[in-house]
């Protein structure tokens, strides 16, 4: 095969898992922005796998700061598990295993953004009531 050859498929899954990798080494280092930004450069592949395509919606979800923007990532994500999760078929074990790996994740992913959006409505709370208590000093003097 020439060097000017369109990549096969095994070469490009190879691509999309070292670019993946690139975005997941910057997480690691605990770099987010630059997380994000690889992560969503790897996402705008039109022939992205979908395991990949979930994979880096996580990365982006789990690492971005805009709880929003992560919602939408992983809500993303999650229609892509439910699109390959209906056309799958169960006599394929790895491909169930790696489902069954990436719900577990999803679900994870979905009570930590839980979380962190109860957190900011406290948080939101707290600086409302804090407000409302100087109007009321404010008023006293």
């Amino acid at each position: 095969m020439s060097s000017t050859a369109a990549p096969g498929l095994s070469e490009a899954r190879s691509m999309c898992c070292q670019e993946y990798l690139g975005a997941l080494a910057f997480y690691y280092q605990k770099e987010c922005p630059q997380t994000v930004e690889t992560a969503k450069a790897n996402l705008k592949w039109r022939t992205l796998p979908a395991y990949w395509h979930i994979k880096n919606c996580i990365l982006v979800s789990t690492c971005t700061t805009d709880i929003w923007e992560g919602e939408r990532y992983r809500i993303a994500a999650e229609r892509v598990w439910k699109n390959v999760k209906e056309q799958s078929s169960r006599d394929h074990k790895h491909e169930q295993f790696m489902l069954e790996r990436l719900r577990s994740i999803l679900d994870e992913l979905k009570e930590r953004l839980e979380r962190l959006e109860d957190e900011e409505d406290e948080e939101e709370s707290e600086e409302e009531s804090e407000e409302g208590t100087e109007d009321v000093d404010e008023d006293e003097d």
